[in-house]
């Protein structure tokens, strides 16, 4: 067969053009997707018809040209079916044909392509054919059957149908897609141009010569430009719409101006604009009344991780890579915005539970201290005394001195085991206050009493004032803790015959405690250290009485557990004034009703 042709001009424009298009179909499938794939298998379809029409022109008799249209039909037969499916899948729609839809479109271009090889049994394809020897070179000229007009109308049936859902799509593509979407409808239309003329308009030149092969290898050279130029099909609206449009993060693309461009659902979802946000800039979109501080310029530079508080709590972080054109020229920026309010807010209660459990180790480890010295030794001194007296190695003037000092002692210890079991107390899950609503005077000399030794040993006078009518809504045991060990502070750092005196007053629905000393007072360091709430440290009294500290601590939390705090006012050499108040009344809001004021 291939022996017997003549070449002329016309045939080796398709053959080798052919030969093109079917390179160019092996080189847009490497890319390896579905869009790409359907496109190559059409494009190879066309090809397929091209070369076999180029040699169906080089033949002189009827009966090659027969045997070469035969291959040609394998092309045709096939094109309006891959033209459908290509633009559906190119447009994302793929998935409305189902399998029906394939076995009914492959059953068809298999049915025509069986009419056309058994033809000359039914003559329902072509009526009759003959060779026309009037013009450059053979041409065979046909009478077509019913099935090629049917053929004709379900070809462009399904031409028009991808053309339809192409130009559909187009309406509602984002702008960057649109010189793409362009681009690929008017290169297709040539072809369907040419071949309405010649089917229907019988533009045909020598009377029998169809252009449309032509036209297919001239829409591919000019897709392979727009492969090369434009990126055709390296962005397509079918990965925008299930990669982009799916995340769940918002992003954005800017030009070069910093103008939005295109977006997806989550960044209009986060920005719940009143208008359309394309052509605006992104300090347009997040306007600095809504927020604590300006949008980041994005400019010529990558932005990673900038993050950004919304007046309305939201925190969204913010990532950009620049884009440029193949010539390196700057072209804008895909803008990446990610809500991480829930992550910041977990960070934040993370970093407060460490800062928590890294001072209750602290506390911990000085309350060990505390058991292991303060605790420890006076046992141990305990001991060793009476071990002493029952060996009647001493007079009795000395075993008396020793048991005086023992007692003393004793009574630090008791009064440091006291406030290591209040504490202790605080920390059991599920405290909560006591509230009620109780006198203050009876609760005054309650806390007191226990302390009248240690003020008739130091010979130091404590004056309550004290209004009998005063009530207050706390818990009791906790409020006379603190009073406690407010006094038993005083006593401690206030000289022999010194003075110490607690009043209470009533200023509107508040009763306020105050406990006064004309003791040594506190320096500057110490006051900042009580009044920023810092660790207390231990120090010796005026009669180097022991301390821990663990006193003043407990008074301290057991207020803010009450939704209060002390005042302290202090000057070395003149004493110190700590005062506090509490709610005369009961309250629906009192801080205590919740967990909020649990020990923390």
């Amino acid at each position: 067969m291939l022996s017997d042709l003549n070449y002329n001009l016309y045939a080796l424009v398709l053959i080798t053009s052919g030969a093109f298009a079917f390179l160019l179909a092996a080189w847009i499938m490497r890319k390896r997707r579905q869009v790409f794939n359907w496109f190559s298998i059409m494009l190879i379809a066309a090809a397929w018809w091209a070369v076999a029409y180029g040699f169906e022109l080089s033949s002189t008799s009827m009966e090659n040209m027969l045997f070469w249209i035969k291959f040609e039909y394998l092309g045709i037969a096939c094109l309006p079916s891959l033209w459908l499916i290509f633009c559906y899948s190119f447009i994302g729609r793929d998935n409305r044909l189902n399998n029906l839809t394939f076995f009914s479109l492959f059953a068809y271009s298999a049915v025509t392509y069986l009419m056309m090889l058994t033809n000359e049994g039914h003559h329902l394809f072509y009526e009759s054919t003959s060779v026309d020897y009037s013009g450059p070179f053979p041409l065979l000229s046909i009478d077509p059957g019913p099935w090629y007009h049917l053929h004709t109308i379900v070809f462009y049936s399904l031409v028009v149908a991808g053309y339809w859902a192409l130009i559909a799509h187009l309406r509602h593509t984002k702008p960057v897609f649109r010189k793409q979407n362009r681009l690929l409808i008017l290169s297709t239309l040539v072809p369907l141009s040419v071949n309405f003329g010649y089917i229907f308009l019988d533009l045909r030149p020598y009377g029998h010569l169809d252009l449309t092969p032509f036209a297919f290898l001239l829409t591919s050279f000019i897709i392979a430009v727009g492969l090369m130029r434009f990126g055709l099909f390296d962005v397509t609206p079918m990965a925008r719409t299930r990669v982009i449009q799916e995340l769940s993060d918002g992003v954005a693309v800017v030009d070069s101006h910093g103008r939005l461009i295109d977006f997806n659902g989550a960044f209009e979802e986060i920005m719940k604009p009143r208008e359309d946000l394309f052509g605006k800039r992104l300090t347009e979109c997040f306007p600095a009344k809504d927020m604590d501080q300006a949008f980041p310029d994005l400019g010529e530079e990558n932005l990673q991780g900038h993050i950004l508080h919304l007046n309305d709590g939201r925190i969204y972080e913010v990532s950009s890579t620049i884009l440029y054109e193949k010539t390196g020229l700057f072209n804008g920026s895909a803008v990446l915005i990610k809500d991480v309010t829930q992550r910041i807010e977990s960070q934040h209660k993370l970093e407060d539970k460490t800062k928590q459990l890294t001072e209750l180790n602290a506390l911990k480890d000085r309350l060990f201290g505390i058991i292991a010295h303060d605790l420890r030794g006076p046992l141990i001194n305990l001991q060793e005394t009476l071990n002493l007296v029952n060996s009647d190695v001493i007079s009795t003037e000395e075993r008396d001195e020793i048991l005086k000092i023992l007692g003393e002692n004793v009574e630090q210890s008791v009064s440091l085991m006291k406030n290591l079991l209040d504490w202790a107390q605080s920390q059991q899950k599920g405290e909560r206050l006591e509230l009620s609503l109780f006198h203050v005077e009876s609760l005054v000399r309650e806390a007191v009493e226990p302390l009248q030794s240690l003020l008739k040993r130091k010979q130091q006078v404590l004056e309550l004032d004290v209004s009998s009518q005063l009530e207050v809504y706390a818990d009791r045991e906790r409020i006379k803790i603190v009073l406690r060990n407010l006094v038993n502070n005083s006593i401690k750092f206030t000289p022999v015959q010194g003075k110490i005196r607690v009043w209470t007053e009533q200023v509107q629905d508040d009763v306020w405690f105050f406990v006064r000393d004309n003791g040594v007072g506190m320096s500057e360091s110490q006051l900042e250290k009580l009044n920023k709430e810092m660790e207390l440290e231990s120090t010796y009294g005026t009669q180097n009485e022991k301390g821990s500290g663990l006193g003043l601590m407990l008074c301290r939390d057991f207020l803010r557990q009450h939704g209060s705090k002390w005042e302290v006012e202090s000057e070395m050499g003149f004493g110190s004034t700590f005062s506090f108040s509490l709610s005369a009344l009961p309250k629906d809001s009192h801080p205590a009703d919740s967990d909020l004021y649990k020990y923390q």
